[in-house]
């Protein structure tokens, strides 16, 4: 284990001697600030905040379906109720949520990127996880 890495996980990010960032959010701001392709301004930053959180929420809601309680199973709740312990039945909860959600996320783009014409680190965040959204649920994207 590597001292210098405080929370001892991938990815990480090493510049220079001394400076070490672990964790994925926590990179992708870090390069962002060394590439100064973060917002500038209150109303900007708080979108991009939002924009990140909601895209993350939708992560979440995806790693839940794709690592249904089938492979955990919750002891006294039989296999076979259709619904909270069902893949289909949450691939196609979470296709719906994301389906709603494209279209918020799609009003919100000002340009070609989110905020304006070059792309900040959230649109980095935002495409790498519609691509894996959409390989998970294309159905969401017609």
């Amino acid at each position: 284990r590597n001292p210098r890495l405080i929370l001892g996980n991938l990815p990480y990010i090493r510049d220079g001697e001394d400076t070490y960032v672990t964790q994925s959010l926590a990179c992708m701001r870090y390069v962002g600030r060394k590439l100064n392709i973060m917002p500038d301004g209150a109303t900007d930053v708080v979108l991009c905040e939002m924009v990140e959180q909601e895209v993350l929420d939708l992560k979440t809601k995806m790693t839940e379906a794709c690592y249904s309680p089938y492979q955990s199973h919750t002891p006294g709740v039989s296999l076979e109720t259709e619904g909270k312990h069902d893949f289909h039945f949450l691939r196609k909860r979470f296709s719906g949520r994301l389906k709603s959600r494209i279209g918020l996320l799609q009003d919100l783009i000002r340009d070609e990127y989110l905020i304006g014409d070059q792309p900040l680190y959230v649109d980095f965040i935002m495409y790498e996880f519609m691509d894996q959204f959409h390989a998970f649920a294309p159905e969401a994207f017609d």
